[in-house]
């Protein structure tokens, strides 16, 4: 349906004055909207196409796209799920040896620098007290 509104404004001739196009506008605005349709009718009409359920449509897929195409895509879709879950599990296997091998080599090792550091700590600490004993023992200097 073409707006009467459109259809004035194509009918205008290019070899008219500015005024005369602008009359030819105030003309077309002023002119009822009555066969526009409103907002309303338009939600409903789009409603009314959304009716179809996704089967509905998958069905209707299968009536235009061709046999041999239909079977080739069946193909690459389950090559392609087939590759996807090999590299996923291949993935989570790598995953699986990096993590237990680095708890395995790397801990131990952190856990007794750990425990060299807290016995320098305390060495450290026995040393200045036997300092300070020694210290106080010797009394002031005069």
């Amino acid at each position: 349906r073409v707006c009467p509104r459109a259809r004035a404004a194509s009918t205008h001739t290019p070899t008219s004055t500015p005024t005369q196009q602008l009359q030819t506008l105030n003309t077309i605005m002023a002119q009822p909207a009555a066969d526009v349709p409103e907002i309303e009718d338009i939600d409903e009409d789009f409603d009314e196409e959304l009716d179809e359920t996704i089967l509905e449509r998958i069905i209707a897929l299968q009536e235009i796209i061709p046999e041999a195409q239909r079977e080739m895509l069946a193909s690459y879709t389950s090559t392609g799920s087939r590759w996807l879950g090999k590299a996923f599990r291949l993935s989570s296997n790598v995953v699986w040896i990096v993590a237990t091998s680095s708890i395995v080599l790397f801990l131990p090792p952190l856990f007794e620098s750990e425990k060299e550091r807290e016995l320098m700590q305390m060495e450290a600490e026995e040393q200045r007290r036997s300092q300070s004993r020694q210290l106080l023992l010797e009394g002031p200097a005069v």
